[in-house]
């Protein structure tokens, strides 16, 4: 069963100019301030709910997940996204696709639903999975057009020219994600050679490693964490209970051979 998804409006009508959706993507949160009964509305989604954000004039620009309960009533001027308000409420979301640089338009989102977003928050039904479904495709197509960027950014910091060309078509080969854990984000990832291959005998292909967080590095490293023959990942009875979650996922054969 698909989770319950909403759209929210950054009501950039009453910011005229003003782009709030960048600071919510930054800080990780939803924003409702019209009045005292946000607090309750903002409340309403369940953990794991979806949400996409929505700005006037431009379209779908992220979505994400609500991932806390907790509803903050904002009022210092430092933590409010928006400089025409005095109060605030916010609450966490994980935004897992951002769609800036495509955003849905409203002809999009009407041919699918029935009619244009509306509302500050609100849960909708008709349309749902094929909306969801174009998420997907729309996000995975901005990621495989900006991985090469992405993938020459993280190479940049490596010393040897052979480990800058390494990293950078494993950071492709992998879709610039952690194998084991699925992070994109580049400052915590390592390119990580295989079992049995050696930089120094040559082994730097997108074949000879695979992208991988650091810390989860760290244990592959000293066989607290390994593939079965299955390619399943599989951890060390003493690192176990920081890292439950990794154990039994199922690795690409061509990530893990």
């Amino acid at each position: 069963m698909l989770p319950d998804t909403y759209t929210i409006n950054t009501d950039q009508v009453t910011n005229p100019g003003e782009s709030l959706h960048n600071r919510w993507l930054e800080r990780g949160i939803a924003v409702l301030s019209r009045d005292e009964d946000d607090l309750e509305k903002l409340a309403q989604p369940a953990i794991g709910a979806i949400v996409l954000m929505w700005e006037n004039g431009i379209g779908g620009v992220a979505a994400g997940k609500f991932s806390d309960n907790d509803v903050l009533r904002v009022t210092r001027t430092e933590d409010i996204v928006s400089k025409k308000e005095v109060r605030e409420f916010h609450r966490k979301v994980d935004w897992y696709a951002d769609l800036r640089k495509n955003p849905i338009t409203a002809t999009e989102f009407s041919k699918l639903h029935g009619t244009d977003p509306n509302g500050r928050l609100r849960r909708f039904n008709k349309g749902k999975e094929e909306i969801l479904e174009l998420i997907e495709s729309r996000s995975r197509d901005i990621e495989k057009e900006q991985l090469e960027t992405r993938a020459a950014k993280f190479a940049e910091v490596q010393v040897r020219p052979d480990q800058q060309a390494f990293s950078k078509s494993v950071f492709i080969a992998c879709e610039g994600r952690c194998i084991v854990s699925g992070c994109k984000i580049r400052q915590v990832l390592d390119a990580a050679h295989k079992t049995g291959r050696n930089w120094r005998s040559g082994q730097n292909s997108a074949g000879d490693g695979f992208m991988i967080r650091k810390d989860l590095h760290a244990l592959y490293d000293n066989n607290l964490l390994w593939f079965d023959e299955d390619c399943k990942v599989r951890l060390a009875t003493n690192v176990y209970p920081d890292y439950a979650q990794y154990e039994g996922v199922q690795i690409s054969p061509a990530h893990c051979q």
